[in-house]
C-alpha cells in the first residue's frame, strides 16, 4: 500500500474490528488520519495503538446522527467542506 503514503484518511468505526485494523493498516502504510467511533475508550485504545504521526485527530462520532457529521466535517483538522 506504499500508494497511500502521505495521503489523508477519515476512519469510521475505528473503535474496533474492522475500523480499528483498517486504521492500522493505513498508519502503517503512511496515510495521516482522522478516526472516528461512537465508543470513546475503543476509540482512545486504537489511537494509542498508532504512531502519533498518523493521528491528525479522534473524534467520538455517531455517523448516524446527520448534524455530528456535518459538524465532524466542518470542524476536523482535514478541513474538509459539508
Amino acid at each position: 500500500m506504499s500508494f497511500l503514503a502521505g495521503g489523508v484518511a477519515v476512519v469510521t468505526g475505528a473503535g474496533s474490528g474492522i475500523g480499528r485494523a483498517l486504521a492500522q493498516q493505513l498508519a502503517a502504510a503512511g496515510s495521516a488520519l482522522a478516526i472516528a467511533d461512537i465508543d470513546e475508550q475503543g476509540l482512545a485504545e486504537t489511537a494509542a495503538s498508532l504512531t502519533n504521526e498518523s493521528v491528525l485527530s479522534t473524534h467520538v462520532l455517531d455517523v448516524s446522527d446527520e448534524k455530528g457529521v456535518k459538524s465532524f466535517a466542518r470542524t476536523s483538522s482535514l478541513g474538509m467542506a459539508a
